[in-house]
């Protein structure tokens, strides 16, 4: 147990900074895209983002500052937590993170939002794996998912450096990844194209 950590060797403060994040989406979505999705104005939404957002240059109502500071919090916890999971426990718990949620995501949709023409198999298929938002046209069931697919570019190229898990150059293999991805985003068509943007 390191400074900051309780017994079970989390982060407390980062929990409470990433239910800020976290809360910093759901006010974007609740105080401004609702609202003016409905012809409708929010006066403290105008208030904050005309006295605080604006002039500190924040974008989108601090929604993908939220979006951001959450990214950088799990990139931090995960990575922490593979240095001492093995492969199969990071793995498996990732995954169960990820899937049963999106399971039920991809079946509501199916059910009450998507138009009707757009249930196929092979487009339930590819959103149950997120491949569709690696696919050119996309054919999205949930919107929100974009989210998932970096976590899971995140967690693959994670788990693929396990091996190196206490070697201090593996931020650096993992960085090159990344640098070489984008670099190339252009190169190999537009399915890598969106894989690079998620990268």
């Amino acid at each position: 147990m390191t400074a900051g950590q309780d017994t079970e060797g989390r982060y407390v403060f980062l929990d409470y900074l990433r239910a800020a994040a976290a809360w910093l989406v759901v006010w974007d979505h609740l105080a401004n895209n609702f609202p003016s999705g409905a012809g409708l104005v929010f006066r403290p939404a105008e208030l904050v983002r005309n006295n605080i957002a604006t002039p500190l240059g924040i974008i989108q109502d601090f929604g993908w500052f939220g979006v951001t500071v959450f990214f950088l919090i799990s990139g931090f916890i995960i990575s922490d937590r593979a240095r001492v999971e093995s492969f199969s426990k990071f793995v498996v718990k990732r995954v169960l993170r990820i899937y049963p949620m999106l399971a039920i995501a991809v079946a509501l949709s199916c059910a009450f939002m998507i138009p009707k023409e757009q249930f196929t198999a092979p487009n339930v298929l590819l959103n149950l794996t997120l491949a569709n938002y690696l696919m050119v046209p996309q054919v999205i069931f949930v919107g929100v998912a974009w989210t998932l697919v970096i976590e899971m570019v995140f967690y693959i190229l994670t788990a693929a450096t396990q091996f190196a898990r206490e070697s201090p150059h593996r931020i650096a293999v993992n960085l090159a990844f990344v640098a070489l991805v984008l670099w190339k985003a252009r190169a190999f068509g537009p399915h890598f194209f969106l894989f690079a943007a998620s990268t």
